[in-house]
Parts: C-alpha cells; structure tokens; sequence
C-alpha cells in the first residue's frame, strides 16, 4: 500500500473555525491514481481533528480515525480487475480547536472527487489544491527524508528551540555527533552546544568544526586543527583539515548527526558544502541525520546568478544551484537527498522553523545576528556578500575583506573614483547608491562605496557581475585580469561557476549580455526546488 501524508500549513482556511466542524465547512480535494488491484489510502497528521469518519470508496468502505494520537489512515479497498475508474466519496465530524489565518488549520474532514482511472503500473499521484508544493511528502520509492511535526502558531521559533519544545525526542537516549560552531545558537543565543549538552536524556558524544573553527574565528582557507571544547568537554574533530568529511574513526560511538549552522545563502559559502558531505559520511556509516533548521539572512524569494558547470563543482559550490538559492538549510538537505547530488544518501530529519516565511529577512526575526566568518560580522553582510562576492576573488581588485566593512566597496588600482561611481549610478540599480570611495587597505585603489536598501529587490548577482565588467574597463589594460595566475583563475571560476565571464572580461564584457544568459537556469531551478521548500 502506498499512503500518501497531507501535510497541511497554516493559512489554508481564511476564516476562523472552532468546535464540531461537517464536512462541508473545511473541504479539501485531491485526486489519486493507481494501477489496477492493492489499495490506496491516505492518511492524517495526528491530532488536527478528533472523531470519525466513514464512508464509501469504490464498492468497499474504509473507516477510520481522524486526529487519533497515533495519527490515521483511511483506506478504501483496491478496485477488481476490469475496473477502470469508481467515484468515492468519504464524510465525517469531528472535534477542532479554534482556527485561523493564526493558527494551524484543521485538516479536512472530507475526501471528495476521488478518481482511479486504469493504469498500467501501479502509481500514484496526488495533487492537492490551494497547498504550496512541500505540502507534500514524496510518494514514490523509500522514504529517505522526513519533516518534523511542529506546533505552528505564528511564533517565530529556530529549529533547535523547536526540538527542545519537543523534549529532544528525536535524539533522545542517543549519542550526538553535533556539526556547528559559534553561529549555532538557539533564539536567545545560546550555543547549540550547550544546549544539548545540559540536556538530561541527550548524550553529545562529539563536536565536528567546518571552515573556521568551532569559534569563527579562522581566516577563510585556513585549515582548522582539531582540539577538546573547554565550554563542554566534548571532543571537536576539524573537518576542515586534513579531511572535509568525518572518518568512520571520527563517527565512533556516534547514533545521529546533528547539524546546526548559520548559511549566508550563497553558493560558494562552505557550510552547505560541509553538511552535504557529512550526510554522505551519515550514510556510510548507517546513522542518521538531523538538520535543525535556520532562516536564509536573504529570505526565500531571491534567486538569482550564474549557474555551476559540473567541471567547475568543488567545495566552493558543491552542487548544481544558482549563485543565490533562496533556500534555507534544511531545505538544501532535503534536495540534495531527493536529487541524489551525494554518493551515499541518509535517512533525513529536518526540524523545521516556525513563523518563518519566503518574504522575511534576518531583521524580522528579532534574533540577534552572530557573525558566521571573520568577514560576515553583520545582519546585512550577505547582502554585500552576494554583491561583491564574485568580484572578491580576482586579485587585482579589492572589496573590503579584513576591514570594518568587508564587501561594501569596489576598488581596484588606477580607477577615478569620481567617474565610477557616477557610472555605476546611472545604471538603473534600484535601491542601491554609490559613491566615490578610496581603498582603506591599498594606497591609490579606488572605486565606489556601496550601500544597499535592505528591502530593495535588485538583483544582487548582477550587481556583482556589472562591478567585475565596469571596474575591469575603468582600469583599462589586462584589468581586473592582471597578475590572475591559473590558481587565482581557477578559483574564481570555480566562485563564478564556469569561465563565462573571464572569457567575457578578455572580450569586450558585456554585462547584460552575461545577465541574460542566466535566466532560463533561474527559471529552471525555481521549477526543480519547488518540492523541497518547507515554508510559503
């Protein structure tokens, strides 16, 4: 039998509804289709409505518990051969609490419309109308991945708090392997650590550090060593060392790993890199992985940039999305298990967020902002991050790095500053204002200063690609070109995602022209992630 689980989210009934419901009062339809003989059901998130339904479903009835603790199933026996097709149609009533475009909604107390046209394998194929996509679970095939069941009622809630209001249930009496560092923290900030350390019926067994350090403070590149965390005790294995992904000696005596670390929501940042190749290790080992879900700092909608050439994947962009995703981590983690981009793929958890949705940026979930690399100290760093990111790794230009305000300029040697800013302030960037800069940490580079209206909708990859193309003409000469030897080159094309555009830098750089070419790998993606978004 293949159960097919609605997963329904807040917002799905515009009206209030309280006490004993019918059927017609909180409608919802779909329609499944299957090949010939076995059954078909569906079946409910527990506790959304108490009572009982029944009905007729082809020439057999299913009954069945709505809302039961254990959760429940309503099936129909499967159709006799010759069969082709059968209407069903199932009602009931029952008790539901008071909600609302607040509160979660009560699942449906009514299946209508259901059709079983003759198919000559068995499928099914469930479409539920007026839900976002991650309504719902993939049917087909065993299932590898699982979204928690959380309390929606509009707070905003992390995925660590969500699991500590849960009690640790999905780890408890086991032995945590814990992948974070000084960005993993609850909503009042303190260490996700220490918070599964100080819990009675956890056992935090082991502590993995990605690019860094367990504490942030390691310049980006820089291997990190492994060593004994003073806050806890616990052994903290570098996975940015020698090794980028846990050795089955590093995953001894460990039953689940947890990840818990702030992405900025850029390719080329390595957290996203580091949590696929530890759910690989996950995998191989046989345990399995637990994703505490956090917000994207740039929100849900932005997709945008270059997309990556498999030559050029490596752990600067490990896998094959936009240079911006607009996905959070939990939600990579469930693409990257559907999608099959690791060798070995995990059974996987994420505890999603609450009160979190596509439109909201950092600043509207009141949580404090813990820098997440030496370079990234502030609320609004992604941003300049996607702005200038690209354009960082030549060489021959300079963006701020290691300075009080890393990525918020563009400078390069010989430009007038004057002239550039102007430029770039003609270019029709909404939101966005220049102004003549000089280099703080190179005498004589000179450029624009950057600022960005946090809640302006420019396309930030293409701002990033337009100060490469402009600063690159204002130098004249080889450009932002010179001195790149082919580890420099590499690098950036491997940032960049192919050699598009230092191939367009040796010839003319046509900004629009490399912006265009983007849009149908954007619309693509948009297409491909659907399925995994968690939030609206």
């Amino acid at each position: 039998m293949v159960i097919a689980h609605l997963l329904l989210q807040r917002d799905a009934f515009p009206e209030e509804i309280e006490g004993e419901v019918s059927a017609a009062e909180c409608p919802l339809e779909f329609r499944a289709e299957r090949g010939l003989g076995g059954e078909v059901g569906v079946e409910f998130p527990r506790g959304l409505i108490k009572g009982f339904g029944d009905g007729d479903i082809a020439a057999d009835a299913g009954n069945g518990e709505i809302g039961s603790e254990s959760g429940s199933t309503i099936r129909g026996a499967g159709l006799g051969r010759g069969v082709s097709q059968a209407v069903g149609r199932l009602t009931g009533r029952g008790n539901v609490p008071k909600v609302g475009n607040e509160r979660s909604p009560p699942v449906m107390a009514r299946i209508d419309q259901i059709l079983f046209p003759r198919l000559p394998a068995l499928a099914l194929l469930l479409s539920v109308l007026a839900l976002p996509p991650a309504a719902c679970a993939q049917l087909f095939g065993k299932k590898r991945t699982e979204t928690a069941k959380i309390r929606e009622d509009g707070k905003f809630r992390l995925g660590i708090d969500v699991l500590r209001e849960r009690a640790f249930d999905l780890i408890e009496g086991k032995r945590v392997g814990l992948i974070t560092n000084q960005s993993g923290v609850d909503g009042s900030g303190e260490k996700t650590r220490l918070v599964l350390h100080a819990a009675k019926n956890v056992k935090l067994t082991a502590l993995y550090t990605p690019e860094h350090g367990l504490d942030g403070t390691e310049k980006a590149g820089i291997y990190v060593a492994s060593r004994r965390d003073e806050a806890t005790g616990v052994m903290a294995f570098s996975i940015f060392g020698k090794t980028r992904k846990p050795s089955p000696e590093m995953l001894e005596g460990v039953d689940v790993l947890v990840f818990d670390i702030q992405d900025v929501g850029a390719r080329c940042y390595t957290y996203v890199s580091t949590m696929g190749l530890c759910m690989e290790a996950a995998a191989e080992a046989g345990i399995e992985f637990v994703v505490l879900d956090r917000p994207n700092p740039l929100g849900g909608a932005r997709v945008e940039g270059p997309p990556i050439e498999k030559r050029w994947q490596s752990f600067v962009g490990q896998y094959p999305v936009p240079f911006v995703h607009g996905m959070t981590t939990g939600e990579l983690a469930r693409m990257i298990v559907g999608e099959k981009w690791i060798k070995a793929v995990p059974k996987l958890t994420v505890v999603p967020m609450t009160g979190w949705r596509r439109g909201m940026l950092w600043r509207d979930t009141s949580l404090k902002w813990t820098p997440t690399s030496p370079n990234i100290p502030k609320a609004d760093s992604p941003t300049f991050y996607i702005a200038t990111g690209i354009l960082g790794h030549l060489p021959a230009a300079d963006v701020g790095t290691e300075t009080a305000i890393p990525f918020e300029y563009a400078t390069a040697k010989g430009v007038n500053a004057g002239a550039f800013a102007k430029k770039m302030g003609g270019l029709g960037f909404d939101g966005v204002r220049f102004s003549p800069y000089q280099s703080a940490k190179k005498k004589g580079w000179a450029g624009c200063r950057i600022e960005i209206d946090p809640r302006s909708e420019v396309n930030l990859a293409a701002l990033d690609v337009t100060l490469v193309c402009e600063l690159h003409r204002a130098m004249g000469g080889a450009g932002l070109l010179e001195g790149a030897g082919k580890g420099s080159l590499d690098l950036f094309r491997k940032v960049y995602g192919s050699t598009h555009l230092d191939e367009a830098l040796k010839g003319g750089a046509d900004a629009a022209k490399i912006i265009v070419s983007w849009e149908s790998s954007v619309k693509d993606f948009r297409k491909a992630r659907a399925p995994y978004l968690l939030y609206r």
